[in-house]
């Protein structure tokens, strides 16, 4: 008797097991979704004219879009399509006079420091 109440028990276990191993229809449709909804933002992406590229430390895709001002002189981020910042050289936080250049794209990621009314606003680095 104990042996038949054995094999019943690892019988139910079993199927237990062997069902929550498979995989639902609906996670496979949510995979299929992701990978649809990729492909349109990497082509939206690119009708826009921008890179479709993986950023960042967690290396995950964005849009990054080019600036046709970039590299030219500023004192502040409203004369630039994105921001301004310092030429690749440390100036001292509140530093006045500052010019700087306007950024190339408009991608957060790097070590950058902000020009704003001739001001450095202080260097900052994002992963």
């Amino acid at each position: 008797m104990n042996n038949r109440l054995a094999a019943l028990i690892i019988a139910l276990f079993s199927l237990v097991f062997i069902s929550a191993c498979q995989t639902s229809p609906s996670v496979i449709d949510n995979q299929n979704d992701s990978v649809s909804t990729s492909e349109s933002l990497a082509k939206a992406c690119l009708a826009k004219g921008g890179e479709y590229t993986k950023q960042g430390k967690l290396q995950m895709y964005r849009c990054v879009m080019q600036f046709s001002d970039a590299g030219k002189s500023c004192s502040d981020s409203a004369e630039c399509q994105g921001s301004c910042l310092n030429s690749n050289r440390l100036i001292e936080t509140n530093t006045s006079n500052v010019v700087g250049q306007c950024a190339s794209t408009d991608s957060p990621f790097g070590c950058r420091e902000i020009v704003e009314n001739g001001v450095g606003k202080g260097f900052l680095c994002i992963d």
